[in-house]
């Protein structure tokens, strides 16, 4: 029964050494974990500052394309406004230099009529002088 006895003291040594390694497994694999987490979120708060400098950066850049976009069509505006200004000037230009082209054509044939008038008229009474001369 003493051997009984000491056998079981092993057995119950041994199972405690097993459940002190089971803890102090469970122990370190805890810690690794632990360590393992804390990389991980160390690593995610290194990204998120990274893609948050990023989007940052990413928005400035936008704002700039969007102003200097914004210029550029100003100055299209602007000198579109010039060449169509430019445009209206030259065709207010022909627009008067043809009317009084067409003025000047009229004042010439109203002068041309007004004289053909003239004549027919001169004629017409030296026929009826002559007419009234030979009566």
């Amino acid at each position: 029964e003493d051997m009984h006895q000491r056998e079981l003291k092993i057995y119950q040594q041994k199972v405690k050494h097993l459940l002190y390694e089971q803890q102090h497994n469970i122990t370190t694999l805890k810690a690794d974990a632990e360590l393992a987490l804390k990389l991980q979120q160390d690593e995610f708060s290194k990204r998120e500052a990274e893609l948050n400098r990023d989007k940052r950066a990413l928005k400035q850049e936008l704002k700039e394309q969007e102003l200097a976009h914004a210029e550029m069509i100003r100055s299209l505006k602007l000198e579109q406004a010039k060449e169509l200004t430019k445009l209206r000037q030259e065709f207010e230009l022909a627009a008067r230099e043809l009317a009084s082209k067409y003025e000047k054509k009229m004042k010439m044939l109203r002068d041309d009529l007004e004289l053909r008038r003239k004549q027919e008229i001169h004629e017409i009474e030296e026929r009826k002088n002559t007419h009234i001369n030979e009566l």
